[in-house]
């Protein structure tokens, strides 16, 4: 039987489409997002569902239109009872990794990843352990184990790549 095949998803916030060589601008310096596109799959239709990155992140990761998981802003994230493709990669025995932003609320909400490192400049406090506010860089149970430290990632690209 293969091996199960790495997955990275890259999603850059607020990047247009016409900012990358990869897409033929050449005046762009994008090395490293081209050297991805030239290994991997670059998406060249690709539309977010939502005006602001919440719900557009919450579009990637269930599958769903913003009308269908109902998170219309950011700083939510979905229902527990919201299977997402994370989750799902997580019980097929990948580790999830996630490192950036996701806008989630709590700010230290699992999501379904193994592990997060946050790295959105907010001062949140927020986060639930064992039904207790948590000091900053700790974590909550939503969607998956509990996450410590400073963590989120990211995989996937809002947009075009």
């Amino acid at each position: 039987m293969p091996e199960a095949p790495n997955i990275l998803l890259v999603m850059t916030d607020q990047q247009r489409w016409d900012t990358l060589r990869c897409y033929g601008y050449e005046h762009m310096i994008t090395p490293n997002v081209d050297a991805l596109a030239a290994r991997g799959v670059a998406f060249s239709r690709a539309f977010v569902q939502g005006a602001v990155c919440g719900p557009s992140r919450n579009s990637i990761v269930s599958s769903q239109y913003v009308h269908t998981h109902g998170v219309y802003g950011n700083e939510q994230w979905l229902r527990p009872d919201q299977p997402n493709w994370i989750e799902a990669l997580r019980e097929g025995g990948y580790h999830t990794v996630n490192i950036g932003k996701m806008h989630t609320a709590p700010i230290r909400l699992a999501a379904g990843f193994n592990h997060r490192t946050v790295v959105e400049n907010k001062n949140y406090r927020q986060g639930i352990e064992n039904g207790t506010q948590t000091p900053l860089g700790h974590g909550a149970s939503h969607h998956g184990p509990n996450v410590t430290g400073v963590g989120q990632s990211a995989v996937g690209v809002d947009g075009r790549w």
